[in-house]
């Protein structure tokens, strides 16, 4: 309520006697009726917090099951963080990876909630942006190992066509099996590479859908080994491995 007041001063009698002619304690007068008031409001205003979050970027090594990334923060390029005690409280994204590859993760807008430390829904106090994160999977590499095999000569071609998955790099996938076709063969004494057909080796998963990109393969050959009637360094399996090859590179390395 607006009131306004007139005080009254002292004063003395005119006849000098220092007596008041006014009682000091009297209440102020209100005059408010002799004004007309017009008021001019102001306002106050509180602007929406703006953030800017994104999701976690993920990468990992192809295993056949889905990437995502529901994990968000506030991105490095914000203008602001949350306030302190605020929380994302929920969030989803729209990306999901199997295969080999990157691809951009999205949040879904309307999936973004934010909780202050009493767990109260504060979502409308920010003015939230939103940034993409990225999904990656890498090949999964594997070394095959191709037989090796050793006979006395006799005149026919001497060929293997076992081959080994080198787990100590790693394995297939559970479920997954793979073709190779080894294109080794010696018909004369001597020593020869059991390689195979870089571009038959296929990998399929318990569908039978070819997932051979999902992986990067190298190879480490056996050697084909023929001796004659007077040799005393006759091979064995447990002999030396031929050269080593990627599959990528296309590199070939002296085997050990």
């Amino acid at each position: 309520n607006v009131k306004i007041v007139k005080e009254e001063t002292d004063q003395t009698s005119p006849e000098g006697d220092g007596s008041n002619t006014s009682d000091l304690n009297e209440e102020p007068i209100d005059v408010t009726y002799n004004y007309d008031i017009v008021f001019t409001y102001g306002s106050l205003a509180v602007k929406p917090r703006p953030i800017t979050i994104k999701p976690i970027d993920a990468t990992k090594v192809y295993d056949a099951k889905p990437i995502t990334s529901t994990t968000v923060q506030v991105s490095a390029k914000s203008e602001n963080n949350l306030i302190t005690g605020h929380i994302i409280s929920s969030v989803q994204t729209s990306g999901s990876l199997t295969d080999v590859g990157s691809i951009t993760n999205y949040i879904i807008p309307s999936s973004v909630s934010i909780q202050n430390a009493a767990g109260m829904d504060v979502t409308r106090n920010y003015e939230v942006k939103l940034s993409v994160g990225l999904l990656s999977v890498t090949p999964r590499e594997i070394l095959i190992q191709t037989g090796s095999a050793t006979k006395k000569h006799d005149g026919a071609a001497l060929t293997s066509n076992t081959f080994t998955i080198d787990n100590s790099v790693n394995s297939l996938v559970a479920g997954h099996t793979v073709t190779v076709e080894n294109i080794g063969s010696l018909s004369y004494v001597g020593k020869a590479e059991n390689v195979c057909r870089l571009d038959k080796t296929k990998i399929y998963d318990a569908t039978g859908k070819d997932v051979t990109r999902n992986y990067r393969i190298k190879y480490s050959y056996g050697i084909l080994e023929v001796y004659g009637e007077t040799t005393d360094n006759a091979f064995s399996e447990s002999g030396k491995i031929g050269s080593f090859r990627d599959d990528l590179t296309g590199a070939n390395n002296d085997g050990e």
